[in-house]
């Protein structure tokens, strides 16, 4: 026969098993709702949801561009060749048929992209030289500058290699 303390003890036995079960579904619903806010986080921390929308795909003879939504820029970009696009971007938009913000979607022949380049090239090539050859190129304003000051140019810089030792001794402490 169980006395009167037994039964108190099974009872509080049973009372933290009920607890500790609780608690356990407490945590597996903390974890769960944790994993899922994280996963929803996840893509908006990383600017997914934008960068989505900014991925927009073209055939291959077209392309494309996001470009400030100003009357200045769009009609710079127009006057390049390219149009405001009604086409490609429509479902990438987040605020009307074409934009995302500040920025309108803005496309044009892949021909057109190609001769931009080709001229953004040359202009870098003239100005800096080739980005394959090493050897420096003197720049419109050394050249200016030699040509127009009063001032001698000295050019006296030298470049040389030294060890921890070198660097010890110019400043004067004993070498390890």
């Amino acid at each position: 026969m169980a006395t009167q303390s037994d039964e108190k003890v099974e009872a509080l036995v049973a009372e933290q098993a009920i607890i500790a079960a609780a608690e356990a579904v407490r945590a597996e619903q903390y974890a769960k709702a944790k994993a899922e806010a994280k996963a929803r986080m996840l893509t908006l921390l990383d600017r997914g949801v934008t960068n989505d929308r900014l991925l927009v795909p073209l055939p291959s003879d077209t392309y494309g561009e996001w470009v400030p939504n100003n009357p200045s820029d769009v009609a710079r970009f127009e006057s390049m060749g390219f149009k405001i696009d009604d086409t490609y971007a429509k479902s990438h938009a987040i605020h009307g048929s074409n934009r995302v913000a500040d920025i309108i979607f803005m496309t044009c022949p892949m021909y057109v992209k190609e001769a931009i380049n080709e001229i953004r090239a040359e202009r870098f090539e003239k100005l800096h030289g080739k980005p394959d050859v090493k050897t420096k190129r003197e720049l419109k304003e050394e050249r200016d500058f030699r040509g127009k000051s009063d001032l001698p140019v000295v050019n006296s810089s030298v470049q040389e290699t030294v060890d921890g030792d070198a660097i010890r001794q110019a400043l004067g402490q004993q070498s390890t």
